[in-house]
């Protein structure tokens, strides 16, 4: 039984695979090769006209490096962790500043494990 998908996370997730592949400087040929369908099948998900099936769809995260829920990002960003995003805005700022924020985080870290009673990190 075939599923219905909506044709704009279909061709979302075609632009985000084309995108992660030529970052990594792969051919459709070779990724192609690699999850074992042909060029024109990975051709044809890449412009969105269908979805690959769930298991083709975990081996094409993992040629490219990613997990499956990565490739539905928008933004195109691969498992930016909260973390990540946070060093990102921080290396946006002076020197200064970035250190004015890390106090302020690492205050609100601590109170936020005291409110659910958990030990704080020792972390410097």
């Amino acid at each position: 039984m075939a599923v219905r998908v909506n044709e704009d996370i279909v061709k979302s997730l075609g632009m985000s695979i084309m995108k992660r592949r030529q970052a990594l400087g792969l051919t459709q040929a070779e990724l192609a090769r690699r999850i074992g369908i042909e060029q024109h099948s990975l051709s044809r998900i890449e412009q969105g006209v269908f979805a690959p099936k769930m298991s083709r769809l975990q081996d094409i995260a993992e040629n490219l490096g990613c997990n499956v829920d990565d490739l539905f990002r928008p933004d195109g960003k691969a498992g930016a962790s909260p973390s990540s995003e946070v060093s990102e805005l921080l290396d946006n700022l002076p020197q200064d500043k970035q250190m004015v924020v890390l106090d302020v985080v690492k205050n609100l870290v601590r109170s936020l494990l005291n409110i659910g009673g958990e030990s704080t990190p020792d972390k410097k």
